[in-house]
């Protein structure tokens, strides 16, 4: 079996609800959050593999969801989030993205990311894409209008 400790850094951005437990010898890197203006860079910066979105459903949680997902994708990241989390609508598993399984625990899914390790680059491709395609500003706002003028010729 794979040791995670060896193969994966725990990289935490902002101010975490609840306390992080790692393998003993994982080192957490933590960075805090920074102004809007320094965000992308800061993210952008860390050269992150896969960011792990662990978070549960939550009120605020389904509007802020669309614009994480649409950050991250944009830098070519690929996210990894369980079957809970708002942003699963936006991934197909394994191709712009991965939703841990039912039957998954993080640590699995983190094992066959590893494995995987040479395709995150093409997923966070797919992730870009699909963003810029389908949740960029001017594309949902076209979408909008395109079903207002709709509307009027019915």
């Amino acid at each position: 079996a794979l040791d995670l400790v060896d193969a994966v850094q725990i990289v935490v951005y902002g101010k975490p609800d609840l306390e992080i437990r790692s393998p003993s010898a994982t080192t957490i890197e933590h960075h805090n959050t920074v102004s809007a203006l320094d965000y992308f860079e800061m993210i952008d910066g860390l050269h992150l593999d896969v960011f792990l979105l662990a978070t549960e459903e939550a009120d605020d949680l389904e509007i802020k969801s669309e614009l994480l997902f649409g950050e991250l994708a944009l830098l070519g990241i690929p996210i990894l989030c369980n079957s809970l989390h708002p942003c699963r609508r936006y991934i197909k598993d394994g191709e712009n993205g991965f939703v841990l399984q039912a039957e998954q625990t993080y640590r699995d899914a983190l094992r066959g990311l590893i494995a995987r390790k040479d395709s995150l680059a093409n997923i966070g491709k797919n992730a870009q894409l699909m963003t810029k395609k389908h949740l960029c500003w001017n594309t949902q706002r076209a979408n909008q209008l395109q079903r207002v003028f709709a509307l009027g010729r019915s």
